[in-house]
């Protein structure tokens, strides 16, 4: 016999409470809020804060590198302070991705799901903290040498596009996932919507051999339609995700059992008992 828990309460705080403490997929939807969360956190500090988007021109003299970090300095420290820390959210949005890869019907679904996360792990690394990491030493003291300012500058923007090589390959194992899936966990169509991001990400890699042009770190095609698809693409993800969760069954696991066995009215009965959702049309 499975546990009943305790009807559902009103008020924000006490159904979260509820949900933390009730919810077999507690954990999942934890890190789903994890994902518009950290996403406008860091377009908060790159658009708003650090003044590091819209990209600044590839081409700045060193006189125009020093400005800019003598102007923007404390900004820049700020804004990546906060950013590194929400970072930490986007280790949940690919473990949850990744997990949903290995629930899908194709053959080595769990190598595919550890490959997707090795893969936004290495993007995350290099594009985010390395770039944060070398904005915030250059902007540290702005009377360094011009020439070793201009490098910290040069890059910040080379490590944060050239690392659209890990995305990309992340972006091509979700497409595949997707489209092989037997199960149809993610609609179809929603495959085919991921094309749209790894095209753009190919697209971004010149920027680390142009200074100007369509192709530059700041260009029409590397910047702007790039993010324009990414942000759109970005917006269909995240309501893919959810109904993801709600058609999936909650993990199994020993973490789990213990909490439903401990619930009044439990004997002892694994979280097994609790997973049979029906899933939903795709």
């Amino acid at each position: 016999m499975s546990a009943a828990a305790p009807p559902i309460p009103s008020g924000m705080v006490a159904k979260a409470r509820w949900h933390l403490r009730h919810n077999p997929k507690a954990d999942l939807w934890v890190a789903w809020w994890s994902i518009p969360i950290a996403y406008n956190i860091m377009g908060m500090v790159y658009f708003t804060i650090t003044h590091m988007m819209p990209p600044p021109d590839p081409s700045k003299s060193q006189a125009e590198v020093v400005e800019f970090f003598t102007r923007y300095g404390f900004e820049i420290r700020l804004g990546f302070g906060v950013m590194l820390v929400s970072l930490a959210f986007l280790v949940w949005a690919n473990g949850l991705i990744g997990w949903l890869i290995m629930k899908m019907d194709l053959p080595h679904a769990k190598a595919w799901g550890y490959a997707y996360m090795l893969a936004m792990c290495g993007g995350g690394f290099t594009g985010a903290y390395m770039s944060a990491f070398t904005m915030s030493v250059a902007s540290l003291r702005p009377d360094r040498d011009p020439a070793m300012l201009q490098l910290l500058y040069d890059a910040t923007y080379i490590s944060f596009d050239g690392t659209m090589g890990f995305f990309l390959f992340g972006s091509l194992i979700w497409t595949y996932a997707i489209l092989a899936d037997k199960s149809r966990l993610f609609p179809k169509w929603f495959g085919y919507t991921c094309i749209w991001n790894f095209t753009t990400e190919f697209l971004v890699s010149p920027a680390v051999i142009v200074q100007t042009g369509p192709f530059s770190w700041n260009g029409t095609i590397a910047f702007w339609i790039d993010t324009i698809v990414y942000i759109g693409w970005q917006v269909i993800y995240v309501f893919m995700l959810y109904y993801a969760i709600k058609r999936v069954d909650p993990p199994k696991d020993r973490f789990r059992s213990m909490r439903l066995a401990n619930l009044p009215g439990s004997r002892g009965t694994s979280v097994a008992s609790t997973s049979g959702l029906s899933p939903q049309p795709a």
